[in-house]
């Protein structure tokens, strides 16, 4: 029954991939209340045009991509100008 499930999953998928995520109209699913309500519309809102899967590609690899832009930050930066809380 999984294998089923997952190939219905799967051909749902396939179905919406190039959809825009704009067309999703997620912004309208957030609480106007929560805390992070308007990054989280801005970052729809700079999303909307690209598909579904370019987006959640996107949104995957931008921790990697701050790690990477950390790293290469910490080699170049002199140990004078670093802002460290140790206690």
């Amino acid at each position: 029954m999984s294998a089923i499930g997952i190939s219905i999953k799967q051909a749902y998928l396939n179905g919406m991939k190039d959809t825009p995520l704009g067309d999703l109209k997620m912004v309208e699913m957030l609480d106007i209340k929560g805390a992070n309500y308007q990054r989280y519309k801005d970052l729809f809102e700079i999303l909307k045009d690209y598909s579904i899967t370019d987006a959640l590609k996107l949104i995957e690899g931008m921790p990697g991509e701050i790690d990477i832009s950390i790293r290469e930050e910490m080699q170049t930066r002199k140990l004078d100008t670093l802002k460290v809380k140790l206690l």
